[in-house]
C-alpha cells in the first residue's frame, strides 16, 4: 500500500517568535516591567502588610497585563491576543466618522 502524503495548512499566519508553545518574544518584552514593579512593590512598598496581602496588592500589575496577553478572544485566531484585539476596535472606531450631506438646489 501506499502511504498518502499529509500537508498542514495553517488557519493564520504569524511571523511573531515564539519561545515556547503559545508564549511570543513580544509577550515576553512586555510582561518584565509589571513583573518588575510587582517585586519592588512586594519587597519595598508593602513590608508592613501580611503576606498574603502583600502577595495579593503586588501580583496585581503582572496579572492584569498576563491576562492581557494570553487571552485569545477569537478563538479562530490565535494569534490576536486581547491586546491586540482592544486596540483594533479603538482604533476603527477612531476611524469612524461621520458626513452630512446637504442636497444642491439648482436655479
Amino acid at each position: 500500500m501506499q502511504e498518502h502524503k499529509r500537508f498542514k495548512i495553517p488557519r493564520q499566519i504569524d511571523s511573531s517568535l515564539y519561545i515556547w508553545r503559545f508564549i511570543r518574544l513580544k509577550d515576553l518584552i512586555l510582561l518584565t516591567p509589571p513583573v518588575l514593579i510587582s517585586v519592588v512593590l512586594f519587597l519595598y512598598i508593602f513590608p508592613n502588610l501580611s503576606f498574603q496581602i502583600r502577595f495579593f496588592f503586588s501580583m496585581l500589575p503582572t496579572i492584569s497585563v498576563a491576562c492581557l496577553i494570553f487571552i485569545r478572544p477569537i478563538s479562530e485566531r490565535g494569534n490576536i491576543t486581547l491586546f491586540d484585539y482592544l486596540r483594533y476596535r479603538a482604533e476603527f472606531n477612531q476611524r469612524q466618522r461621520i458626513y452630512y450631506f446637504k442636497k444642491l438646489v439648482r436655479k
